[in-house]
């Protein structure tokens, strides 16, 4: 569509909207592009630092669980307990494998135990099958001998058969067991583990808290030979003191096929290996620490994933299908596989837009996890909708602010552009009614200087033809000032429309101010904003405080552990134990230290974030507030322009209605020169011939009239274009075409008749030639005065 074709209200509701639109949505494109920026990098920095949290947190646990059993396994109680319970089995136990009928007696018992009680949880647990004969066939006779006392004999149920302190036959071992079992079993409870073992040099369990098959049996020989608690038993043996060594999680059968994961040291006496401290370590322990949910959001998720791809602690979103035992079980299709997760597999470590496993999108962080002597994967995921909500809903709140600014920008202008577009028409209209009025009248005065010019050459026929002519003119001077009165309304009403467009400037100066008044609450609403963050670095700063106090509990704790230790290495034998209490006393306040520490570190992190933050949203802030500024200034100036134009176009106006009451003041003037001109009628047959000069002198300033009118007329039209577009006025064109047809059939011919002689000179005789046939000469003298 052309633009010229437009009429002046689209073409100012166009004009208001490309004023009004496209600075706001360059603004706005800006400010969400940067904040998608910022709240990308801020996704990157949060799943970065959830995923170094998790890395450090899992490996913190295996070391904490190393040293636990380090410091237990360094222990003279423990030293004393393995050397105590190993004995009887190359004594007493050993000793009671030569009576058949005994050990056949002990086979009967375990195959019962096995057939009844076992193999039944077992089924109800695993969902699978087992047979007697590969666990019985393979104990010897040591293992039946053990078993039987503290297993078969053990009246408590399967699963709780830790409950026995004391078998019911007097023996060494059972003395031994009897001293030395509730502390390992409270040790047991307080770590939160699942099973604890002592192993002899030859591979022999010769102690375990909850007395499960793998009891009494030999790791090298035994039924679990083959089993990751033999390799954790194997490998710690090749250990220098003080190391510990974690065999990776595999399906244990004497937990009945659940995933199971060893931790074992080597125990040393005066530098000779005696045998090794093995602790089973629980899958909620790792589920746990890999399950805390901060900074994850309410759909994020942590896979901790091992060498062989497998899951090593549950997920979170599908925590009832994708868990630890569900990926260890027969035959599982449980697959967490994904672009990070393969990544993170090959060792490589990196942020980038990944799908997950189960189809959600997410932002994902890979990376490895050293569990000690092994080697995991691990992959921090944020959901990417939780991720992007803010800026999604940003993104809708402009583009809600944009179109409801368009509308009453629309409105505004199509009403304002209504208002002028009506007040032009009307003026046009007068215009274009006062032109044709003008050309009529030109029209007119051609055809009387005809008519007079054809009276001329007729010798004016008479007296009365002339003084009805004379009136015609008078007739048509008062039309003139007809006209011209008209033509003061028109600019009046002209005046009025322009005084009416410097009122709407005022007002729209006014809410210019009232924009910028707001623009400056902004201001002062965003200085408030960074006072209440500074009170949140402030709170940050007094909890750094607290954390402080926590240092200091931990220092006296260590100090009140040292002096427990001291006064039980006073008491000696009786001690011993109490040693070992002040030990995990100082064990545990070394742990809240560290934990303080970590604490004190991530609030002196937090500040400087809030205070980056805080910086550059005031940055940015200002800067937009700046540009604001700018904009308001230049619609004020732009503003002060119009209401200046207005005002010189009001001032003209005013001088326009003033010169039109000069021109109807003289338009009366000459219909009273008219008046005059009757009285003199009677010298009009003395001044034919100069009549016919007058009247070749009216038809050339009647050309002329009708010439203005058709410019008049063409400026109407241009004006009525402007208005309502150029397909809407062609009859102006033809009226113009008109009145050239009328200009050129209405010429005045002049005279051409010879004069002759009037002798007269006096005004009564003058008077006396009237009606005669005698036509004056221009040269006569009675013309003198005139």
């Amino acid at each position: 569509m052309n633009f010229r074709n437009w009429n002046i209200r689209t073409k100012l509701i166009v004009a208001f909207l490309m004023v009004g639109l496209v600075p706001s949505i360059g603004s706005n494109l800006i400010t969400y592009i940067e904040l998608a920026r910022e709240v990308n990098s801020d996704a990157v920095a949060r799943a970065t630092l959830v995923a170094e949290r998790k890395t450090k947190d899992v490996e913190d646990f295996f070391k904490n669980e190393g040293r636990g059993i380090v410091d237990l396994a360094d222990n003279p109680a423990v030293i004393n307990a393995l050397e105590e319970m190993a004995a009887p089995f190359k004594n007493e136990i050993a000793s009671t494998t030569s009576n058949n009928e005994l050990i056949s007696k002990y086979r009967s018992a375990m195959e019962k135990f096995y057939t009844e009680n076992f193999i039944p949880t077992y089924v109800e647990k695993s969902g699978r099958k087992i047979n007697v004969e590969n666990i019985v066939g393979k104990l010897d006779t040591l293992s039946l001998a053990a078993q039987y006392d503290f297993i078969a004999a053990n009246e408590n149920p399967v699963g709780k058969k830790d409950l026995l302190v004391t078998s019911k036959h007097d023996t060494s071992y059972a003395l031994a067991h009897t001293k030395y079992h509730t502390f390992f079993r409270n040790f047991l409870n307080r770590h939160g583990l699942y099973d604890l073992f002592l192993v002899n040099s030859d591979g022999r369990i010769v102690y375990s808290v909850f007395k499960e098959a793998d009891f009494a049996t030999s790791l090298y020989s035994g039924p679990w030979s083959e089993t990751n608690l033999a390799q954790a038993f194997k490998e710690s043996a090749k250990l220098p003191m003080g190391e510990f060594y974690v065999a990776d999680l595999a399906l244990y059968t004497p937990s009945y096929e659940a995933p199971a994961s060893f931790a074992a040291t080597p125990i040393y006496k005066n530098g000779k290996y005696l045998g090794s401290l093995i602790t089973q370590l629980p899958i909620e322990k790792i589920n746990t620490v890999v399950g805390h949910r901060q900074g994850l959001g309410e759909r994020g998720e942590a896979l901790l994933n091992g060498s062989d791809g497998k899951l090593r602690a549950d997920t979170f979103r599908n925590k009832t299908t994708h868990t630890v035992a569900s990926a260890f079980a027969p035959n599982s299709k449980i697959d967490v596989a994904s672009d990070a997760t393969r990544k993170a597999k090959a060792g490589e470590n990196g942020i980038m837009a990944n799908v997950s496993y189960d189809g959600v999108k997410t932002l994902a962080y890979y990376g490895t996890v050293k569990a000690h002597n092994l080697t995991w994967s691990i992959v921090t995921e944020l959901d990417e909708n939780e991720v992007f909500q803010t800026l999604k809903s940003l993104s809708f709140k402009i583009w809600s602010i944009l179109l409801t600014c368009a509308f009453l920008i629309a409105t505004f202008a199509f009403i304002f552009g209504n208002n002028i577009a009506k007040n032009l028409r009307s003026i046009s209209a007068i215009l274009n009614k006062s032109s044709n009025e003008v050309s009529a009248a030109s029209s007119s005065s051609a055809s009387s200087a005809t008519e007079l010019s054809e009276a001329t050459t007729e010798q004016a026929a008479s007296l009365q033809e002339t003084m009805a002519s004379v009136e015609e003119i008078s007739a048509m001077v008062s039309q003139n000032a007809e006209s011209a009165s008209k033509t003061k309304n028109a600019v009046d009403a002209n005046q009025k429309a322009s005084e009416d467009g410097l009122k709407s400037v005022n007002e729209m100066l006014s809410a210019i101010g009232e924009i910028k008044q707001t623009n400056d609450e902004i201001l002062t609403q965003m200085e408030t904003s960074n006072k209440e963050f500074g009170e949140i670095v402030k709170i940050i700063s007094e909890i750094g405080t607290k954390t402080n106090v926590i240092n200091e509990i931990v220092f006296q704790t260590k100090l009140l552990s040292f002096n427990a230790s001291v006064e039980a290495a006073r008491a000696g034998e009786h001690g011993k134990g109490f040693a070992v209490v002040a030990e995990e006393v100082g064990n545990l306040a070394q742990m809240s230290g560290n934990a303080a520490k970590e604490i004190r570190d991530m609030l002196s992190d937090s500040i400087k974030k809030v205070n980056a933050i805080v910086e550059h949203t005031k940055s940015r802030v200002d800067h937009l507030i700046e540009v604001g500024k700018d904009k308001i200034t230049m619609g004020q100036s732009t503003a002060q322009k119009c209401q200046q134009s207005l005002n010189e176009i009001t001032e003209n106006a005013r001088s326009v209605a003033s010169m039109i009451t000069e021109i109807t003041h003289a338009s009366k003037e000459q219909a009273q020169g008219i008046q005059e001109i009757n009285k003199a009628i009677s010298q009009l047959d003395q001044v034919t011939q100069q009549n016919s000069a007058v009247a070749q002198q009216s038809s050339t300033q009647a050309e002329h009239l009708n010439s203005e009118a058709n410019a008049l007329s063409n400026a109407v039209s241009r004006l009525v274009t402007l208005v309502d577009g150029y397909d809407k006025a062609p009859h102006m064109e033809e009226s113009k075409n008109d009145h050239h047809n009328d200009r050129e059939s209405n010429r005045v011919i002049p005279l051409v008749q010879k004069a002759k002689t009037f002798k007269g000179r006096a005004v009564g005789a003058t008077k006396k030639a009237v009606g005669s046939s005698v036509v004056p000469s221009s040269s006569d003298p009675n013309f003198e005065e005139f």
